[in-house]
């Protein structure tokens, strides 16, 4: 019993964390391809130039990879934390 609700609590958190994620990567990547295309696109970031896509793509896998640096750290904390309490 226990563990179907342990599984179905991991499945919703995994989906809910992919879903959260893909929107927040693609906000970052249109607000910085607008702010590296300036104001011509008229706030639609897939008519700026490539090198604007290509500068806000850039930030968007920036904050990917801090977001999932900081999620590590927090994952390596959790684990001694409680393997310094099973060995008590």
């Amino acid at each position: 019993m226990f563990s179907s609700i342990t599984s179905g609590m991991m499945a919703q958190s995994r989906t809910l964390g992919q879903t959260v994620g893909v929107a927040v990567i693609g906000a970052v990547w249109a607000g910085r391809t607008i702010f590296y295309a300036g104001t011509g696109t008229s706030g639609d970031a897939t008519l700026a130039p490539i090198d604007a896509q290509i500068a806000g793509l850039h930030d968007a896998f920036l904050t990917a990879a801090v977001f999932t640096g900081i999620a590590l750290l927090l994952s390596i904390q959790a684990f001694l934390k409680e393997t310094r309490q099973a060995g008590k």
